[in-house]
C-alpha cells in the first residue's frame, strides 16, 4: 500500500510528463490504459510499435502507474489523471523478444538513448540482475544526466524480488533510484 491517495491530494498527474515503462511492453487495447498511452519504443525490432506484451509484466507495471482513475474499470493508477484529465503520458519501452526473452545489453542501451532524446521524465524499471554492462551503464548514466535537454530524467529500478539480499544490478548505480 504506497498511500498514493495522500498524494492526490496535491496532483494526480501532469499532461506534461512522460512515464516510460521499460519492460516486457504492453497491451496497447486495454481499456483501462489506452487513453494514457503515447508512442513508444520495441528495443528489439528498433521501432516504435509497441502493441503487445508477451510476459504481461509491462501491461501489469503501467497499470499500477497509469491506469485511468475513477472510470469504472480495474485500478486507478499512481498519476493516471481524473477520468482522462491531468494524467502523466505513459509509453513502453519494450525489451523482450517476441517469446517474451530479454534482449541484448546493447539493445536495451538503445531504448536507453531513445529515452533521453525523446526527452522521457522518467523511467520505470522492473527488471535487474546479470552481469554490468559498460554499454549500458553509460547509456543509463547518458539518460538520467542529459536527458530532457540537460535537465536529467528520474530512472527507477527495483531493487530485487527477495528483500534480503543487497540490491540487484543495475539498481545501485549512482544515478538511479533504487526502489524496494
Amino acid at each position: 500500500d504506497m498511500d498514493v491517495n495522500l498524494a492526490w491530494d496535491f496532483v494526480k498527474g501532469n499532461q506534461n510528463v512522460t512515464v516510460a515503462v521499460f519492460d516486457t511492453g504492453v497491451d496497447s487495447l486495454h481499456p483501462d490504459l489506452s487513453g494514457n498511452l503515447i508512442r513508444g519504443y520495441n528495443a528489439n525490432s528498433n521501432n516504435n510499435t509497441v502493441t503487445t506484451d508477451p510476459g504481461y509484466h509491462g501491461t501489469c507495471t503501467i497499470g499500477i502507474i497509469g491506469a485511468r482513475t475513477n472510470n469504472n474499470i480495474g485500478i486507478s493508477g499512481i498519476v493516471g489523471g481524473d477520468n482522462g484529465s491531468n494524467h502523466c503520458k505513459i509509453c513502453s519501452y519494450r525489451l523482450v523478444t517476441d517469446d517474451g526473452l530479454f534482449i541484448s545489453d546493447v539493445n536495451i542501451a538503445r531504448a536507453f538513448d531513445t529515452a533521453r532524446v525523446r526527452g522521457v521524465h522518467v523511467s520505470s524499471n522492473s527488471w535487474g540482475g546479470g552481469t554490468p554492462s559498460t554499454t549500458l551503464m553509460n547509456a543509463i548514466n547518458n539518460c538520467a544526466i542529459n536527458g530532457r535537454g540537460g535537465l536529467g530524467c528520474v530512472i527507477l529500478f527495483s531493487s530485487g524480488n527477495n528483500g534480503r539480499n543487497p540490491p540487484n544490478y543495475p539498481s545501485y548505480l549512482p544515478n538511479v533510484v533504487c526502489i524496494g
